[in-house]
């Protein structure tokens, strides 16, 4: 019945069955007096009472029960998604002033939130008015002018900033700054910022594209004066550092081109003066002024390529001042991040003060980065590694060494590996140390292999510019054409291709942080290649790689990586057909020492996707061990779109990457091309995404594990193997 209802008839039915037990418990002690034996037993009316009073108790919890789960239910939708919603009140009701208490608070807390709502409203408006007034400073500013967290997130920024970090319009906000520069560089000098007496530091940055920013970094500090961000200003001085560079480059084969015919009219003035004809001759004095001017001019030429005269010798003037120890620290915060055994280098210091250099940070740390990863891994079990500074004169030589007797023979052709240099690609250690005015070459002796740098000192100079020009690999970021975008031509599918063990190896590096993530929030690079044939094994190489940034569900159609590469080997006929790429269209490309680290930088910190994406794997994976890269699947968590679509629509036919773009309503444009197969993947990646959330795989974990089971499936049937 209506609980109204059944509220309304519990007081007449209690005072009843009141009636009916006092009534017969009446009976019997009347029966009992008189001396008449009773109709009922005194057993039998004393299960009556009981069971009366029973009955009245479990009516009472039943209203009372009912009573306070209306209330409980009431509190419940105020405290969560009805504010608004109000216990009713009813005549009579014995629990009525505990709801009307409730109401009350509910109409309290009510008030408190939209005095609070108005507060926040009124704060917003005086951000927001603050941030225009801010920003339309900014603007009027020939500077660029980033604001970032701690973490490098960019929360402000002018249309200078864009300009001269080569990006759009609004893309700089909510981006990582450290996609655009080196991060370890910009950390090391944040680090300093609790320290620096000036609260400033100033050091150079080099962001894709090869221009050259002098930056100043300052502090951003909370009420309770935390650090927590810092504000860069940028000034692009890319200009004048190449004009300078020019110059010198000028002088030095000028004087180059001097010291010759000098040291020929000196010589043979010399010589005529030697000679007895000359003894006695009139003109012997006019030879003789010929020969001193020779020897003045001898001294002034050389003079001039002194560094303390016009800085021939010298690193650019937009180096920063560094000390060895900064340098050092640096240097080891990247094989921390690389997950090398930082710890195990040791590094000796000279007497205090720590030698000084001035030196482009970015790039000769990840030189002596790529240095120590070389010799750790070469040393002797148990074996030591160092990093020594000593002063040779007016020099520094910094020795990165190690204790090892498997010889140093091949060390020599480390110095010519690309290494990543924050923004501006990879470049050789051997370069690396050229730009800085310095020689390297590597030594073995006793039981000790290693690496020796010679550096100029830090004494002033005059400004003048190195060979600092933009890194090899520099510029492959962007939209574009080079892997034939724009060719339609319908091909065969490449054939099915899994490497378990590569899977199980990347699967037992995913830490767990990573594995929690929301799928869809996972920064991706969706990615694809084209190559020589099928098989790595004997010979096939990678001619073209491609690949598009995917974060929060959305295809970043203006971040995408298109790249051709050399294969250096000719390309078969049956290969171009199904690509398009010829060996014309490869003969000016760089190779890919120079194109996966570039592409590897691109991806850093992002899951790799693709279509039957472990063929692609493969194929990058024994180009990273043949350049000492680390291992693709230890840095980078990989997802198979084929695989996702089994677990969506397993019961379906057909999962290539034409079946799957049908069925999701997905364009395919390019097919067949690296970049345009991407683009594809990366459309179909997003709304997979969508689909396996309703299939409760919410996670990049549950993607990996569902993952697994597929493998698992396969693993009876499917023998590793390589596809186109």
């Amino acid at each position: 019945m209506p609980f109204s209802t059944f509220e309304r008839k519990l007081p007449l039915s209690l005072v009843t069955l009141l009636a009916i037990i006092i009534l017969a418990a009446s009976a019997v002690v009347a029966a009992l007096f008189l001396g008449v034996r009773p109709p009922l037993s005194s057993a039998v009316a004393a299960a009556i009472v009981l069971v009366g009073l029973g009955l009245a108790a479990l009516m009472v919890r039943r209203l009372a029960g009912r009573r306070l789960e209306e209330i409980r239910l009431g509190a419940e939708l105020m405290a969560t998604v009805n504010p608004e919603h109000r216990l009713p009140i009813r005549p009579g009701d014995w629990l009525a002033p505990v709801a009307e208490e409730i109401n009350r608070m509910a109409d309290r807390l009510g008030e408190a939130r939209q005095g609070l709502e108005r507060e926040v409203q009124r704060a917003t408006q005086e951000l927001d008015a603050e941030r225009s007034r801010l920003a339309g400073v900014l603007e009027t500013l020939g500077e660029g002018v980033a604001v970032a967290t701690s973490e490098g997130r960019v929360v402000l920024a002018n249309r200078a900033a864009h300009a001269v970090l080569g990006v759009g319009p609004g893309g700089l906000l909510g981006r990582s700054l450290f996609d655009l520069v080196d991060r370890e560089k910009v950390i090391h000098f944040f680090d300093r910022l609790r320290t620096a007496p000036a609260g400033a530091e100033r050091f150079s940055l080099h962001p894709p594209g090869g221009a050259i920013l002098d930056s100043v970094m300052t502090p951003l500090f909370d009420d309770a004066h935390r650090l927590i961000g810092f504000t860069l200003v940028f000034h692009d001085v890319t200009g004048p550092a190449r004009t300078a560079e020019a110059r010198r480059h000028s002088l030095a084969e000028i004087l180059h081109e001097l010291r010759g015919p000098i040291a020929s009219v000196r010589s043979l003035s010399e010589s005529l003066l030697g000679e007895p004809a000359f003894a006695r001759a009139p003109d012997r004095r006019l030879l003789e002024a010929i020969y001193a001017e020779a020897v003045r001019l001898s001294a002034v030429v050389r003079d001039m390529g002194e560094p303390s005269r016009l800085g021939l010798a010298r690193p650019p003037w937009h180096f920063e001042e560094i000390s060895f120890e900064d340098l050092a620290a640096i240097a080891l915060r990247r094989l921390r991040e690389d997950g090398v055994a930082f710890a195990e280098v040791e590094v000796i210091g000279e007497p205090s003060p720590s030698p000084r250099l001035r030196a482009e940070v970015s790039a000769l740390s990840a030189a002596l980065g790529h240095l120590l990863r070389s010799l750790l891994a070469q040393r002797d079990r148990r074996g030591k590694a160092w990093l020594r500074p000593r002063r040779r004169g007016r020099l520094l030589q910094i020795e990165a060494g190690a204790e090892s007797r498997a010889g140093w023979m091949g060390l020599d052709a480390l110095l010519d590996v690309p290494v990543p240099v924050g923004g501006t690609g990879p470049v050789s250690v051997r370069n690396i140390v050229r730009q800085h005015a310095g020689e390297v070459w590597a030594y073995g002796d006793d039981g000790r292999v290693g690496f020796r740098i010679t550096l100029p000192d830090v004494e002033p100079w005059e400004p003048a510019v190195g060979a600092a020009g933009v890194a090899p690999g520099a510029g492959f970021i962007g939209a574009g054409t080079a892997s034939g975008l724009a060719r339609e031509e319908p091909d065969a599918e490449r054939p099915d291709f899994y490497d378990f063990s590569l899977f199980d190896e990347m699967d037992r590096h995913v830490v767990a942080t990573d594995r929690e993530r929301p799928l869809g929030d996972v920064p991706c690079v969706v990615f694809d290649i084209e190559t020589t044939g099928l098989r790595p094994e004997e010979g096939d190489r990678i001619v073209s790689i491609a690949g598009v940034r995917v974060r929060g569900g959305m295809v970043k159609r203006g971040e995408t990586f298109d790249a051709l590469v050399n294969p250096r080997r000719s390309i078969p006929s049956s290969s171009v057909k199904f690509h398009g790429i010829t060996d014309g269209m490869v003969a000016e490309a760089p190779p890919i020492d120079v194109v996966l680290p570039a592409f590897l930088r691109f991806a850093d910190g992002a899951v790799l996707v693709g279509h039957q994406v472990w063929f692609d794997v493969h194929f990058l994976a024994l180009e990273a061990a043949r350049l000492g890269l680390p291992p693709i699947t230890l840095v980078h968590p990989v997802l198979d779109t084929l695989v996702l679509s089994e677990l969506v629509h397993g019961v379906l036919p057909g999962h290539s990457l034409e079946a799957v773009a049908a069925r999701l309503r997905v364009a395919v444009r390019g097919r067949h091309s690296a970049l345009g197969d991407a683009l594809t993947t990366a459309d179909i990646f997003v709304r997979l995404v969508e689909l396996l959330k309703r299939r409760e795989i919410v996670t990049l974990g549950h993607a990996l594990d569902a993952t697994r089971k597929v493998h698992g499936a396969r693993a009876d049937d499917v023998t590793p193997g390589a596809g186109p």
